[in-house]
């Protein structure tokens, strides 16, 4: 039996509870019921607890978070990468260094006035040796022309080149019909090409000529009347320079030269065979 007043249980046969001594049977406060609610039913209210989580600190705080990452992992590759590059860096570094010691700094001085610049050794040196077996063998226009020129009369006119001064220098005369005379003067240069394999004109082999190239810069002009178009060109100073192709006979006085640039200087053709002027 359960107590109504207490809520114990005790046997059925006692008569009183052993403990709030109440009857046996009584009803108490816990068998009343429930007051009943007369109106409107109540609203249910959930209280607000303030969190952590909800406070502003935290919300402030969350703002302003960043982010964990996780570590990056190592990356083999890249090292080795790094490390071949820093391996090549290392081995340029002294030839770098060597340049800028043995060859910049002197030519840098060298614009200053500080210092002598170095000399350098060209593969060229020995083409300017007139006596050298090369390729091109410099020489002077008297190699060329003879020491009183080449002359020719061909077309009712007369041409005639000559060297002057050191050989570096060169006159040419021309005499239109036995009264206009053109002439030019200039500085010239002059190479021999001993390699048989450039001798293109098979009329002028190799081991009957020898092959000049010749170069006219035309300075200085001057005429007596109406001249030939390539003659107006150069009193006008529209010809900066004039290449020739010159063959010298190794057994005759021919000298036989080729108007390369096509001026005009031989009319409608641009070989004449030219003779070498004797003394006297």
């Amino acid at each position: 039996m359960k107590c109504q007043h207490c809520g114990i249980h005790f046997d059925d046969e006692e008569r009183v509870c052993p403990m709030c001594g109440a009857r046996a049977g009584s009803k108490g406060r816990m068998t009343r019921p429930e007051p009943k609610w007369h109106g409107k039913p109540r609203e249910t209210y959930t209280e607000y607890h303030p969190t952590i989580e909800n406070s502003s600190s935290a919300k402030t705080a969350k703002s302003k978070a960043r982010p964990i990452k996780d570590k990056p992992k190592k990356k083999r590759a890249k090292g080795a990468v790094i490390a071949v590059i820093v391996i090549a860096l290392l081995q340029f570094v002294p030839t770098l260094i060597a340049f800028v010691v043995d060859d910049l700094v002197p030519e840098i001085e060298s614009s200053f006035g500080n210092a002598p610049a170095p000399e350098y050794d060209s593969d060229y040196s020995d083409d300017y040796d007139t006596d050298d077996d090369s390729d091109y063998a410099y020489d002077t226009l008297y190699d060329v022309f003879g020491d009183n020129g080449i002359t020719v009369s061909a077309f009712d006119n007369v041409y005639t080149f000559q060297a002057s001064g050191d050989g570096s220098s060169y006159e040419f005369s021309y005499t239109e019909n036995g009264n206009r005379t053109f002439r030019s003067t200039g500085t010239a240069f002059c190479y021999r090409e001993d390699d048989e394999d450039y001798y293109y004109r098979d009329e002028y082999p190799y081991d009957e000529y020898i092959m000049y190239s010749v170069y006219l810069y035309p300075e200085h002009q001057e005429t007596n009347g109406p001249q030939q178009d390539w003659c107006d060109s150069m009193m006008r100073s529209k010809v900066d320079s004039i290449l020739l192709n010159v063959f010298q006979s190794r057994t005759t006085d021919e000298v036989v030269v080729e108007d390369m640039d096509g001026v005009g200087l031989f009319g409608s053709g641009n070989v004449l065979p030219f003779n070498k002027v004797q003394e006297g």
